[in-house]
């Protein structure tokens, strides 16, 4: 079953390459080679942007993938009034890959990582330091 990760952020990237960048820092930091991107299209809609289609990381190991989808959210979804769109990472692979999406994003906005289904540690939120920390940790 696929779950998510969900990171507020305060505006979407300019684009793509803005993406693979922080995305790829991320993954550095984390001491990971970065992942290959493709912006996905949904079939309904004519044209991709970064708000209307789906971003697919792919890694090394056969269950090194994630997707991605960014959105406008309510202040009541990001609980925070200056962060007004919500990165949905998800994954049926290994969590620690999509966690370090979720890192990257984390850590380039300054934010924090909603932790509804428990993945990862159990916490049910992380804060970039907390997060680097779980991904880093030993598996049990």
């Amino acid at each position: 079953m696929a779950d998510s990760l969900f990171i507020p952020i305060s505006q979407p990237p300019a684009d793509v390459l803005e993406v693979e960048s922080l995305v790829a820092e991320g993954f550095r930091e984390l001491g990971r080679a970065p992942p290959r991107l493709s912006l996905r299209r949904n079939n309904d809609i004519p044209a991709a942007s970064l708000m209307t289609s789906f971003l697919m990381f792919e890694g090394e190991g056969p269950n090194d993938f994630c997707w991605a989808s960014i959105r406008e959210a309510s202040i009541e979804i990001t609980e925070d009034s200056g962060r007004r769109y919500m990165v949905d990472v998800t994954t049926r692979g290994d969590w620690k890959f999509g966690g370090a999406v979720a890192y990257a994003f984390c850590k380039h906005e300054g934010s924090c990582v909603f932790n509804d289904s428990g993945v990862l540690d159990g916490l049910p939120r992380f804060d970039a330091d907390s997060l680097q920390d779980a991904l880093l940790a030993d598996p049990p």
